[in-house]
C-alpha cells in the first residue's frame, strides 16, 4: 500500500468544517433569495442540486477514507487480518466511482447556477444572448464527455464495481485520460463563463472601484481552477495514480468552492442592499437631483390606480422618511413584470386621506423631465422593527406559497393538457364544477391535434417495440431478470402489461371509429342509427351478426359506395383487432422457454463422406494385434472392457421400451440407446444405436471453443453486441446438436436350436431373413399367418473345425458372411456354440443375423456452464455424448426402417466383424492351456450378458442386445483411424487468440459463419455444430407468432394513418365518446315525431325490425332562434344549437346537406 501523503485527521476535520461552511452559505442565499424574491429561481435549482452533490460526495469520502487506512494498515502489518477487508475493498471501489460522478455533476451544476444568473442581465442583449446558448451548449456537451470517459475508465461496469477488476495497464491509462479530460474541460468552461460578463461590466456607469469589487466576485472562479489543478497535478504518488486520502481532501475543497461560489453574488446583492453605505449614497445623490421637485410634487394629490410592482431591489431599500431620493441604477430590467423604468425618476412619499381618518402613505414614481405627472404608484412595505417577528412572517409566507406551489403547478398541467388528457382517458382529472359553457364541437388546430394523437403513441410504441425485439431476438437466460426465484410473479406481471396493452390498443381504435363516425354526422352523409354505438360495441364479436351492424348495410343508398366500404371495413379490422389484442400482446410480451439457436462451428472430418460413413467398412490400417487394441480407441474392439462392464453389472432379465447403457473409452464416452425384442410379440425386435465417433469428438471439441470465443466476448463488455455475450451465459442449459449419421443395428437370433452330434459330417444353419424395410414376420401367402423366414447355409466348415479344439468358454461364436438375398438386409451372421450338459457328446448352435445401417441422426452434447468440454492438451472430450435418430416411431411396436434413403444399409463382412471379436489377452489361461482355444470379446460379452442355455428365450433377448451394443460401437469407430490429431483439424481457431470477428463468427444469432481452413477441406464431409441454450427468449418461432406481428402491426398502421391524418387537416374533435355525452345530444335534439320523421315511432320499448336500425341521421346547426324558429313549432328558448336529425326531419337541398345548418369549425355552440 501507498502512504498517505495527508493525516486522517486533517481530511475529516476538513471535509467536516467544509460541509458546515458550505451549509450555512447555500441556507442563507437560499433563505434570504426567496424571502426577497418570493420565488424559487431556476439559479436556485441548480444550487440546491450543486449543494445536494457536494454533501453526498463530501460525506462519501468521510466513509471511504476510514476503510481506505484500514486497508493500508492491514498492508503494512499493524493490524490484524478481519473479515470484513474485501467488503472495505468493494466499498472503495464502489464509492470511488459515486463520488467522481457527483464532483462532476457538483461543479457543472456550479456553472449552471451561474449561467442562469448571468441571463437575466444579458436578454435584451442579442449578442450576448447567442454566445449564452453556445456556452450552456458546451457546457452541456462537456458534462457527458466527462460522464462517457468515467464510463470508459474501466474495462466494464462489472470491472468498476469489482475489486481488482480494474487495474490493468488499458485501465490506468483509460483513468488518466478521463481525470485530464475532465480537468480540461472544467477550466476552459470555467474561464469562459467568467469572460462572458466582464465586457458588459466594463460598460457599466459606476464608479471604478465598484466596477473592479463585482468583476472581482465574478473572477472567483480562478479559486475553483487552482483547486482543480493541485488536485490534478499533485497526485501523492509517483507512479501516477492519486491516492483516495488524496482525491477525498482536495475532491471535496473544490466542491465546497463551488458551491460558496454559486452562493457569492447572491449575497453580495444581498449585503449591498441593506448596507448603509448604499443607503446614504442614494439619499445624497437623490438631494442634488430632486430638490427642484418637492414642492411641486408633494403640493399635488394624485388618483392614479395603485398597480403593484416589484421594486428593485426593494421599494424602502432606497426611500429614506422624509428625503426623496433618486434611483440611479441605469437600466434595470424586469422582464416577469409589465412596468421597466428606462427614465430617471424620483420616489416620493405622498399621503392621502381626510377628515379623521387616518392617513396612508405611499409612495410614488416622479419622472425628472416630467415632474408633474407621477408615473405609477407603489404601496409602502412595512418594515418590521422585531427581528423574531419578521422572520415568523417570512417563515409563515413560504410555507403558504411552499402548500400552494403542488395544487398550481396541478391546475396549470391541466389546464395545459386538457385536450392530451382527455385523448389518453384521463378526463376526469379536466372535469370542473361548472356551469358548463359553451364549446367548440371542432378545433382547427395542429397542436390540439397532436395532443388528440396521443392515444396513439403508448400502444403502437409497446408494439413496434415487441414487434422488433422478436424480430431481432432476445435472450434473457436461465431465469426473468430481476430478484431470485419469482418467475411466477414476473411473469404475472408481464400479463397484467399484456392486458393493459390491448386495453390501450382497443381505446386508440376506439378513438378512430369515433372520429370517421363523427365526421360522417357532422360534415358526411349521415350514419345509420345502428351504427351510432358501433365506436363502444365494435370490441364484442356478438355485435357483427347484430341487428344493428346487419340492419346498418343498406342505409342511404345515395351515400357512395366507398364511404360505406370503408366504415364497415373499419369495424370489422377494428373488431378482430380488438379480440386480438390481448392474446397476441401476450404471445409478443411474455417470454417463453425456449431451446435459443446461439451460432456454433463449422468443422470437416478427415475424409470424405464415403469414407467417414463407408457402406463397407474396411479393416483399420491400424496394427491391433495382440493387446494393443485394448490401449488404441482407434481399434474397432476398444469398447470391449466398458461394454463387458456394464452387462456385468446388469441385473434382471430384458425389459420392454428404451434403453440406454454409457459406453466409455479413452476417446468418448457416450450413450447407446436399445430396443430388445419381447417375446411372442412378433412386431417388435432388437435395434441398437449409437454416436459417430469421429464426428462426436470434434462435436465435443467444437463445444470447447464455443464456449471460449463466448467467454471473450463476454470479456470485452460490449453490450450493444446483438446477442449479448452476457445474457447468453446466463442459460439454464448449453446443447450443442450435430446432424449426422448414427450406426444403427438390428440383430435377431433364431429362437429355436440345432443339435449338432460329435460324429455329424453336415451342418446347416438357419439365419433369420431381415427385410430390409420390413419385420422378419412376415404373411405366409398360402394360409395368411405370420411366420419367419430363414436362410439356410451350409456352416459345416466353419462348425466342425470349432467344436474340435477346445475352448475356454461356455459359449463360442464365430462370424459368417451371408449370400446375399433380394430384399435381404443382413449381410453378416454370427454363429453361437455351447456344449450341451445333458450330453457332452454333442453340441447346441443357434444363429443370428446382424442388419447394419447408417441412419440419420443427431448428436447432442448437454452441459451446464462450469463443466469442462474438452481438453485440447490431452486431445480429449470430457462430455457425454448423447444420440437420437430422426425416426419418431423408433422403439415402438411395429418399427421399420424407412424407405426414403435415410437408413442406409451398410455391408458388413465376417472379415470385419472377426476385427471386432478378437482374442482377449491375459485371460488367466497358463501355459498348459496353450493348445486351446482363447475366450473372444464377443464371448465374453454374450456371456456376461446371460448366463441360461442356448435356446432359452429370456437369454436369447439378452443376448441380442449384446451382439448389437457391441456391433454399433465398433461401427461408431470403423473411420476413427483416418485421424491421428483432433485438434490439429481446429487450427487457428485453437492457437491463435480470439479478436472479436473470429469469436462472432461462432457466437451469433442461428448458425456459425466461420469457415474452416484447409486445402482438403472442400472434398471432406462438412458438419456444422448448431448450439442451442435453453431458456427465456422472446422470439418467432412459428406462424402463430408472425400473425401476432401481423396484429400489432396492423394497429400500428392504422394509428400512424390517423394521426398523418388529423395533424394534415387539424380538424379534430373529442365529443360523443362516452354514452353520456350522446345521450346528452340525443335529449337536447328535438323529437323525430316533430320533426317530420314517423318511422322512429313505437321504438320506445324495444326495435325487432330493420326500419328504425337503418334510419340515417346526421347533426345540424342553428345560428340564431329566428332559424329554429322558422323550421320548428316549439319553443326555441331553451333549444340548443346542436341538433340530431333523422330521416324527413333533416334540412336538405335535393340530396345534400343544407349549408344553412351545417356545423362550422371554429364557431362556439351551447343553448340559443
Amino acid at each position: 500500500m501507498v502512504k498517505s501523503p495527508v493525516s486522517r485527521a486533517s481530511i475529516r476535520n476538513t471535509g467536516v468544517a467544509l460541509i458546515i461552511v458550505a451549509s450555512i452559505a447555500v441556507a442563507f442565499r437560499l433563505y434570504f433569495g426567496i424571502v426577497h424574491h418570493k420565488r424559487f429561481r431556476i439559479e436556485d435549482i441548480w444550487l440546491a442540486s450543486c449543494y445536494i452533490f457536494f454533501i453526498v460526495l463530501a460525506i462519501l469520502y468521510l466513509y471511504i477514507v476510514p476503510a481506505f487506512f484500514r486497508l493500508t494498515d492491514l498492508g503494512e502489518g499493524l493490524i490484524e487480518p478481519y473479515a470484513t477487508a474485501n467488503d472495505d475493498a468493494l466499498f472503495i471501489q464502489k464509492g470511488l466511482f459515486t463520488v467522481s460522478a457527483c464532483l462532476w455533476f457538483c461543479l457543472w451544476s456550479a456553472k449552471f447556477s451561474l449561467l442562469w444568473m448571468y441571463k437575466k442581465l444579458l436578454v435584451q442583449l442579442p449578442f450576448y444572448m447567442k454566445l449564452w446558448y453556445a456556452l450552456v451548449g458546451f457546457c452541456v456537451v462537456t458534462l457527458i464527455g466527462t460522464i462517457i470517459t468515467l464510463f470508459l475508465a474501466c474495462s466494464s461496469m462489472e470491472a468498476w464495481f469489482a475489486v481488482g477488476k480494474c487495474t490493468t495497464p488499458r485501465d490506468v491509462k483509460a483513468a488518466a485520460v478521463s481525470m485530464w479530460f475532465a480537468y480540461a474541460v472544467d477550466v476552459l468552461t470555467d474561464l469562459l463563463i467568467m469572460l462572458l460578463p466582464l465586457r458588459l461590466i466594463i460598460a457599466l456607469q459606476m464608479p471604478l472601484s465598484r466596477k473592479l469589487s463585482i468583476a472581482a466576485l465574478f473572477c472567483l472562479g480562478w479559486v475553483c481552477i487552482i483547486a482543480s489543478t493541485v488536485r490534478v497535478t499533485q497526485l501523492g504518488q509517483p507512479g501516477g495514480q492519486p491516492t483516495v486520502p488524496w482525491l477525498a481532501l482536495w475532491g471535496t475543497i473544490e466542491a465546497a468552492i463551488a458551491v460558496i461560489i454559486v452562493t457569492g453574488p447572491g449575497l453580495y446583492r444581498l449585503a449591498k442592499l441593506h448596507s448603509r453605505s448604499r443607503r446614504d449614497y442614494y439619499a445624497e445623490t437623490s438631494r442634488t437631483k430632486t430638490s427642484h421637485n418637492k414642492s411641486k410634487s408633494r403640493g399635488q394629490t394624485t388618483n392614479h390606480g395603485q398597480t403593484e410592482l416589484q421594486p428593485y431591489p426593494n421599494a424602502h431599500a432606497s426611500v429614506m422618511a422624509g428625503h426623496p431620493s433618486s434611483s440611479q441604477e441605469g437600466l434595470v430590467n424586469t422582464p416577469k413584470y409589465d412596468i421597466r423604468v428606462t427614465k430617471e425618476v424620483s420616489i416620493n412619499s405622498l399621503e392621502e386621506g381626510n377628515g379623521s381618518k387616518k392617513k396612508k402613505k405611499h409612495l410614488c414614481l416622479i419622472s425628472e423631465s416630467e415632474p408633474h405627472a407621477a408615473i405609477i404608484s407603489l404601496k409602502p412595505t412595512t418594515r418590521m422593527n422585531k427581528p423574531l417577528k419578521s422572520f415568523v412572517n417570512d417563515t409563515k409566507l413560504l410555507a403558504k406559497k411552499a402548500l400552494k406551489l403542488p395544487l398550481k403547478a396541478y391546475t396549470e398541467t391541466v389546464q395545459k393538457c386538457t385536450t392530451l388528457l382527455r385523448a389518453v382517458g384521463l378526463g376526469i382529472v379536466t372535469i370542473t364544477r361548472g356551469p358548463e359553457e359553451r364549446k367548440k364541437l371542432f378545433t382547427d388546430s395542429r397542436k390540439v391535434a397532436l395532443a388528440r394523437c396521443g392515444v396513439h403513441i403508448l400502444p403502437s410504441s409497446v408494439s413496434i417495440i415487441l414487434i422488433t425485439i422478436n424480430l431481432l431476438g432476445y435472450f434473457i437466460g436461465g431465469e426473468l431478470q430481476g430478484s431470485q426465484d419469482g418467475d411466477s410473479i414476473k411473469l404475472g406481471i408481464l400479463q397484467i402489461c399484456a392486458k393493459v396493452q390491448e386495453l390501450l390498443v382497443v381505446a386508440s381504435l376506439s378513438t378512430v371509429i369515433f372520429h370517421v363516425l363523427r365526421s360522417e354526422l357532422v360534415f358526411g352523409p349521415g350514419l345509420p342509427l345502428g351504427l351510432m354505438g358501433a365506436g363502444y360495441k365494435f370490441t364484442s364479436l356478438s355485435f357483427f351478426w347484430s341487428s344493428e351492424f346487419w340492419g346498418s348495410v343498406t342505409y342511404n343508398k345515395q351515400a357512395p359506395r366507398y364511404r360505406k366500404v370503408f366504415i364497415f371495413g373499419l369495424l370489422v379490422v377494428s373488431g378482430v383487432l380488438a379480440v386480438l389484442a390481448g392474446p397476441t400482446s401476450a404471445v409478443l410480451m411474455i417470454p417463453r422457454e425456449l431451446d435459443w439457436k446461439t451460432g456454433g462451428c463449422n468443422f470437416y472430418l478427415n475424409g470424405t463422406k464415403e469414407e467417414m460413413w463407408p457402406q463397407r467398412p474396411d479393416l483399420p490400417i491400424l496394427n491391433c494385434s495382440g493387446s494393443t487394441w485394448m490401449n488404441n480407441s482407434r481399434c474397432l474392439a476398444n469398447g470391449y472392457q466398458s461394454i463387458h462392464e456394464t452387462f456385468s453389472n446388469r441385473r434382471g432379465n430384458s425389459q420392454s421400451g428404451i434403453v440406454a447403457l454409457q459406453i466409455a473409452d479413452s476417446d468418448l464416452r457416450k450413450n447407446v440407446h436399445a430396443r430388445v425384442r419381447e417375446p411372442y410379440e412378433p412386431w417388435v425386435e432388437t435395434w441398437a444405436f449409437t454416436a459417430h465417433a469421429p464426428s462426436a469428438i470434434m462435436q465435443a471439441a467444437s463445444f470447447t471453443l464455443w464456449i471460449s470465443a463466448l467467454n471473450y466476448l463476454i470479456s470485452l463488455a460490449d453490450s450493444i453486441t446483438h446477442p449479448n455475450p452476457k445474457l447468453l451465459g446466463y442459460g439454464s442449459s448449453r446443447t450443442a446438436v450435430v446432424e449426422t449419421e448414427l450406426p444403427a443395428a438390428r440383430v435377431v437370433c433364431n429362437d429355436e436350436t440345432i443339435l449338432i452330434e460329435r460324429n455329424a459330417t453336415f451342418v446347416e444353419g438357419k439365419f433369420p431373413m431381415l427385410p430390409e424395410y420390413s419385420l422378419r414376420w412376415r404373411t405366409n401367402p398360402s394360409d395368411g399367418q405370420f411366420m419367419t423366414w430363414f436362410e439356410s447355409v451350409d456352416v459345416t466348415g466353419i462348425v466342425l473345425p470349432m467344436v474340435s479344439i477346445p475352448s475356454q468358454t461356455s459359449i463360442m461364436v464365430k462370424p459368417i458372411d451371408l449370400p446375399p438375398i433380394p430384399e435381404q438386409a443382413s449381410s453378416v451372421g454370427a454363429i453361437l456354440l455351447s456344449s450341451d450338459d445333458t450330453n457332452t457328446s454333442r453340441w447346441i448352435m443357434q444363429t443370428c443375423s446382424v442388419d447394419a445401417r447408417w441412419a440419420k441422426g443427431k448428436t447432442e452434447i448437454t452441459e451446464n456452464y462450469i463443466s469442462v468440454k474438452y481438453d485440447f492438451g490431452a486431445d480429449q472430450p470430457r462430455s457425454l455424448v448423447d444420440s437420437e435418430v430422426e425416426v419418431a416411431g423408433f422403439g415402438w411396436g411395429g418399427f421399420v426402417p424407412p424407405e426414403d434413403g435415410t437408413w442406409r444399409r451398410i455391408n458388413v463382412s465376417a472379415e470385419w466383424l472377426d476385427a471386432l471379436n478378437p482374442e482377449i489377452p491375459g485371460n488367466n489361461q497358463d501355459e498348459a492351456s496353450q493348445g486351446s482355444r482363447r475366450q473372444t470379446t464377443i464371448e465374453s460379452i454374450i456371456e456376461a450378458s446371460a448366463h441360461g442355455n442356448l435356446g432359452d428365450q429370456e437369454s436369447t433377448l439378452l443376448r441380442e442386445l449384446a451382439l448389437a451394443v457391441t456391433v454399433v460401437d465398433g461401427l461408431s469407430r470403423s473411420s476413427s483411424y483416418r485421424t491421428a490429431n483432433y485438434s490439429s483439424m481446429f487450427e487457428p481457431l485453437v492457437s491463435e487468440p480470439w479478436d472479436k470477428s473470429s469469436a462472432k463468427s461462432l457466437v451469433r444469432l442461428g448458425g456459425p459463419r466461420n469457415t474452416p481452413e484447409g486445402k482438403e477441406a472442400i472434398k471432406n464431409a462438412k458438419l456444422k455444430m448448431q448450439m442451442h441454450l435453453r431458456g427465456y427468449a422472446m422470439s418467432v418461432v412459428g406462424w402463430f407468432d408472425y400473425l401476432c406481428i401481423a396484429v400489432l402491426l396492423t394497429h400500428a398502421v392504422i394509428a400512424l394513418a390517423h394521426s398523418i391524418w388529423i395533424v394534415w387537416h387539424e380538424k379534430t374533435s373529442d365529443a360523443w365518446e362516452n354514452i353520456t355525452e350522446l345521450m346528452a345530444l340525443c335529449l337536447n335534439s328535438e323529437r323525430p315525431d316533430l320533426t317530420g320523421e314517423d318511422e322512429l315511432s313505437n321504438t320506445s320499448a324495444g326495435v325487432r325490425t330493420w326500419m328504425p336500425t337503418r334510419q340515417v341521421g346526421w347533426v345540424e346547426a342553428y345560428k340564431s332562434r329566428d332559424a329554429a324558429s322558422a323550421m320548428t313549432c316549439s319553443s326555441t328558448e331553451y333549444r340548443e344549437q346542436l341538433q340530431l336529425r333523422f330521416g324527413r326531419g333533416r334540412h336538405t337541398k335535393g340530396t345534400e346537406r343544407d349549408s344553412q345548418f351545417q356545423v362550422e369549425v371554429k364557431a362556439e355552440y351551447g343553448r340559443l
